[in-house]
């Protein structure tokens, strides 16, 4: 999980890379934070008195895919998330979507599902001062330097269908370690709204995004290959390269070094060197990539849930 990538002005690097605010680790670090969030949040069951076990208040779903039960040792569980499969229409498309939840909350009688993420404070342990009084300021902050991370916590919180989205701020109890850490304070947004109001995000944009890329890919006039694609957008020109790649690129160095000599022609970024036989095709993007789906004027329903 990214930290600070689209800051205007960031620490020199650190010169070791065990230092704790080196990139990689705080990488690690925020991504353990999340993790670790969505646990602290949810509320844990108190047994009555003279129960023999607390009641459950979980839901229980069908068993999770990633997680081996016979693998299971003590201190050790699955990620406090729910996989929620769901199907959108988007013109003549039909995609389906494994997305994430982390909890829910009854409010009037009406379950709610719920995301939930941690914004982490390295920098300074400021945030101790201004986090009762000044909370839209440090907002203000974040959107500042995290809006790629904000904006993807938004779009997957809008394709999960989920109805609230928790945002916790989390601080180091030491700025020398990155292992203690203090949850000062939460709140709770709509996706939309929070997409809308506070990035500045529209939802029909995201999905003429979406769109465009199912065009590109799908359309049978375009005769893309069935084959796996690396999408590289220009950081300064508004352009997006495609690259065909072998299937097993990227996909670990023991592979890598075995079929070596198989794909002398694509070097290690999975793009086509001399000779290669990969496809480059640049698509100029123009101000709008979802130009020319601006004929929705709402998000596409959801199906099957």
């Amino acid at each position: 999980m990214t930290v600070n990538e689209t800051a205007t002005e960031m620490p020199p690097l650190p010169e070791s890379e065990d230092d704790v605010n080196h990139p990689r680790n705080l990488e690690l670090e925020a991504t353990a934070i999340n993790q670790n969030f969505s646990h602290q949040i949810l509320k844990r069951p108190a047994a009555a008195p003279g129960a023999a076990a607390a009641p459950p208040t979980r839901k229980t779903f069908q068993a999770n895919p990633f997680f081996n039960v016979e693998e299971e040792e003590e201190g050790l569980e699955p990620a406090t998330v729910a996989y929620r499969y769901r199907r959108f229409q988007l013109g003549p498309y039909r995609l389906v979507a494994r997305t994430e939840l982390q909890g829910y909350l009854v409010r009037g009688g009406k379950e709610e599902f719920l995301t939930s993420y941690a914004l982490n404070e390295w920098e300074t342990q400021r945030w101790r001062q201004k986090i009762d009084m000044q909370k839209g300021s440090i907002l203000a902050t974040e959107l500042k330097n995290n809006s790629f991370k904000l904006a993807k916590w938004a779009a997957q919180s809008i394709v999960a269908g989920a109805d609230l989205m928790k945002v916790g701020f989390v601080s180091r109890v030491s700025q020398a370690s990155a292992i203690d850490h203090l949850i000062l304070g939460t709140t709770q947004y709509k996706p939309v709204e929070f997409a809308e109001r506070m990035l500045n995000l529209k939802v029909t944009n995201m999905w003429g995004v979406v769109k465009w890329l199912c065009d590109k890919f799908l359309a049978p006039e375009n005769n893309m290959e069935p084959g796996k694609y690396v999408l590289l957008k220009d950081p300064s020109k508004a352009t997006l390269k495609i690259y065909a790649v072998p299937l097993d690129a990227f996909e670990g160095d023991e592979d890598e070094e075995e079929d070596d000599d198989e794909y002398d022609d694509y070097d290690d970024d999975g793009a086509p060197g001399e000779g290669g036989q990969a496809t480059e095709e640049d698509e100029d993007e123009g101000p709008d990539v979802g130009g020319s789906t601006r004929q929705f004027s709402a998000p596409p329903q959801p199906g099957a849930k």
